[in-house]
């Protein structure tokens, strides 16, 4: 029997099969190496292969056609075992401090923790042979109580004497039911243990804060080429690095007359070969009324806005995008309470009775059925600027296919507030925000209501923010320098919200105002060099965590952690504009626009550095120290 495992096990199927795994085990190894990071890095990410002698082991005992006896042995201890390793991995979860692995397919995840011990605590005898000191240990535990800031020991030595008690509880199977039960009931109840550690969360890296992906994923602009902004400015966009536009061209310049569709303009199709060639996606929206094709008549006032010839238009358009091999969506209209309400009537914030709302609906229905059946994949998006109208377009009857909704947060105030207030009567009887006015209450909520009535969570996409030069901020005048740190705070916080895409508003001026990266005549603004720089300083890292200003969403010093494939970054910056002061220990920042910011000697004689309402980004900080505590004192 012997022999014929071993010449089983040397197989030409099981030896490919140990190649293949080797070779990726090597392929990762060597990836950390040339990171230059420690190589328990991708150990501990590489833990799934201690299951595979098992897995070999039963695929040849099959093949040997081997007795029941060995078998049902072999299933009693795995039981002991599975029930063992379900204990320690909930108490992994719960309580033990998490470690980042990296791997060639997934550049940071967290990984079960094995070697995150600090064995000084145990003198010298554990720092040079910490793995037999600590075996040892384990050897002679009679009793002892969990303490100190790392839990992870004890929790290992207190699963050496339920290992017994397990082993009794599965020779009964509804003991071991109950047991199981039990346990779970109380991982679910039991709060996580240890307080702020410092590092990030499982939760956090896998994208339950924020999107969990590179921040270069949520960076949109709105262009302006249809409104005369000139076609040289497209190697701009690579500049700043966008990753989405907003585009748009009139139903009327695709459908003249009814059924009857043209292909896209030239200059149109040039952007879109850029947009293909530099993997930028496309915001396409449809709209507006075709009164060209479906002029109004008396018995039918409405059919420039026809729903069912919207659908027929959305479909020619995905079809037309599809062929030209960019990625899209759809979004459905523009400010519909804006341009829709004047032909079908109803109030402004589509309280009933508001007949526009019920149009535009229906409008929402036909396009999602007709271009669901033309490309179930192609996503589409309602539209409105204010935070009241989805909640009408929903008790309205919005379908359940409809992939997300865009919006447009304008607000007179900083990008941290919502435009409306807890108080404010004109979206009762809806609650929009939560009463500290926060952005990300707002978006929050909303994300929550088009879950109770569409069953899912819609995608949340901002296909329109900004602010106009000269406008009034609520505390002042918005300066090209106020805007230029309004900008990043606003990707930041939307981010930090779980927005899908961000669109800033604007390019370039044209015919809105003073709202452009750029001027009409091809200035570029300060808010031109805060897009670049913020695009630079965090398109390749992800946000894993709020450090500073989650109980204050709306005022103070508000930092955000993010995490790179070599360091970890943060930006941060002071609502209320004061001077603030943040100890460097090490590391290096620059400002909103990309100038390196110089330190100053702190009281302690530190190095020290100051921030106001604009963010800076401060590179090569520490993660694990990271605390609201930490961050910043008043000048």
């Amino acid at each position: 029997m012997e022999s014929e495992f071993w010449n089983t096990l040397a197989s030409s199927k099981v030896s490919g099969f140990l190649t293949i795994v080797a070779s990726y085990t090597n392929l990762e190894i060597g990836f950390v190496l040339s990171l230059d990071l420690p190589l328990v890095m991708q150990l501990t990410g590489l833990r799934v292969f201690e299951y595979l002698p098992l897995a070999l082991i039963g695929l040849t005992i099959g093949k040997l056609g081997a007795g029941e006896s060995v078998l049902a042995r072999f299933a009693n201890y795995l039981r002991v075992y599975v029930a063992s390793e379900g204990l320690l991995a909930i108490t992994h979860v719960l309580w033990v401090l998490p470690l980042f692995g990296v791997s060639i397919f997934e550049q940071a995840r967290c990984v079960t923790p094995t070697m995150d011990m600090p064995m000084r605590l145990y003198g010298r005898k554990s720092e040079s042979r910490p793995v037999q000191f600590f075996l040892a240990r384990q050897r002679n535990i009679r009793s002892f109580a969990i303490r100190g800031p790392n839990s992870y020991i004890g929790w290992h030595l207190i699963s050496l004497p339920l290992f017994r008690v397990l082993r009794l509880l599965v020779s009964s199977r509804w003991a071991f039911v109950c047991a199981l039960a039990s346990v779970l009931a109380l991982a679910l109840t039991l709060p996580a243990w240890g307080g702020e550690q410092g590092n990030a969360s499982a939760s956090q890296v896998q994208g339950q804060f924020g999107s969990g992906r590179k921040f270069r994923e949520i960076i949109g602009l709105q262009v302006k080429f249809y409104q005369g902004q000139p076609q040289s400015d497209l190697p701009s966009l690579s500049d700043l690095r966008v990753r989405w536009v907003r585009e748009e061209i009139g139903w009327d310049q695709i459908e003249p007359s009814p059924g009857r569709y043209q292909e896209f303009p030239p200059a149109l199709k040039e952007r879109l070969a850029y947009y293909r060639q530099h993997d930028i996606g496309v915001v396409f929206l449809l709209a507006y009324s075709n009164s060209v094709a479906y002029p109004a008549t008396r018995e039918a006032p409405y059919r420039p806005a026809d729903p069912e010839a919207f659908g027929r238009y959305a479909v020619e358009v995905a079809r037309i995008l599809r062929a030209e091999g960019v990625s899209f969506v759809l979004e459905l209209w523009n400010e519909p309470h804006n341009s829709l309400r004047p032909l079908v009537g109803g109030a402004w914030n589509g309280k009933p009775p508001s007949p526009w709302v019920d149009h535009y609906v229906k409008m929402v229905r036909e396009a999602v059925k007709q271009v669901k059946s033309f490309d179930p994949t192609i996503k589409l998006l309602t539209d409105d600027d204010m935070w009241i109208l989805h909640y009408w377009f929903l008790e309205a009857g919005l379908p359940r296919e409809l992939d997300g909704f865009a919006f447009h947060p304008y607000t007179k105030g900083n990008p941290e507030e919502a435009a409306v207030d807890f108080y404010t009567d004109w979206v009762k009887p809806f609650t929009v925000v939560d009463p500290d006015r926060s952005f990300g209450s707002a978006v929050r909520r909303l994300r929550e209501q088009g879950q109770t009535k569409l069953g899912k969570s819609p995608e949340m996409w901002i296909t329109e923010w900004g602010w106009p030069i000269g406008g009034n901020s609520g505390k002042g005048e918005v300066s090209e320098e106020v805007l230029a740190g309004f900008l990043p705070r606003a990707f930041i916080m939307a981010e930090a919200a779980g927005v899908q895409v961000m669109c800033w508003f604007s390019a370039q001026d044209t015919v809105d105002g003073p709202m452009g990266l750029t001027t009409n005549d091809g200035k570029r603004r300060k808010s031109y060099y805060a897009f670049k720089t913020m695009s630079e300083q965090l398109g390749d890292y992800v946000l894993v965590r709020q450090v500073g200003g989650a109980k204050h969403p709306t005022s103070g010093v508000q930092a955000f952690l993010f995490h790179g494939v070599r360091d970890d970054k943060l930006v941060v910056w002071n609502v209320d504009g004061s001077q603030q002061h943040l100890a460097l220990h090490g590391a290096t920042a620059i400002d909103a626009l990309g100038n390196p910011v110089s330190p100053e000697q702190g009281y302690s004689g530190g190095a020290r550095i100051s921030f106001g309402s604009a963010p800076i980004y401060v590179s090569g900080v520490r993660a694990e120290e990271m605390t609201e505590a930490s961050l910043a004192t008043p000048d």
